[in-house]
């Protein structure tokens, strides 16, 4: 490893090779879930962990039915969340422990330990 200027990245590749970036300022995990009362299918994307480190809280954004690759403004809005709610993401349960304004920016919880939201996270998280 070394430290090198940004101006200096393109120098670390060579001819043919694929460069893949994330634009979109979320984790590299957008989840299909199920709202558990409504029984609404929507997207959540994870923005950020409340602590570091700890893979079973995230702050996290919802979005309605359809997934990463339609476009934000061609979606309708995601089910009503309330604190409390149960989520069913992929291969993983969660639960809504806050809203935010606005509400659509919310923080949720796995209900599973670290290795086991890991595992969820790799099989069923998709890259943005």
């Amino acid at each position: 490893m070394r430290r090198l200027p940004r101006a200096a990245l393109a120098s670390l590749f060579s001819s043919g090779d694929l460069v893949i970036a994330n634009d979109a300022a979320t984790l590299p995990a957008s989840l299909a879930g199920v709202h558990s009362t409504s029984g609404e299918p929507f997207e959540v994307r994870l923005a950020g962990w409340v602590i570091p480190r700890d893979p079973t809280r995230f702050d996290a954004i919802a979005f309605g039915a359809g997934n990463h690759r339609t476009r934000t403004e061609d979606r309708p809005p995601p089910p009503l969340l309330s604190t409390g709610d149960r989520l069913g993401l992929g291969t993983l349960d969660a639960v809504v422990e806050h809203l935010f304004d606005p509400p659509r920016l919310f923080r949720l919880r796995f209900l599973a330990d670290r290795a086991t939201v890991l595992a969820g996270l790799v099989q069923s998280g998709r890259p943005i």
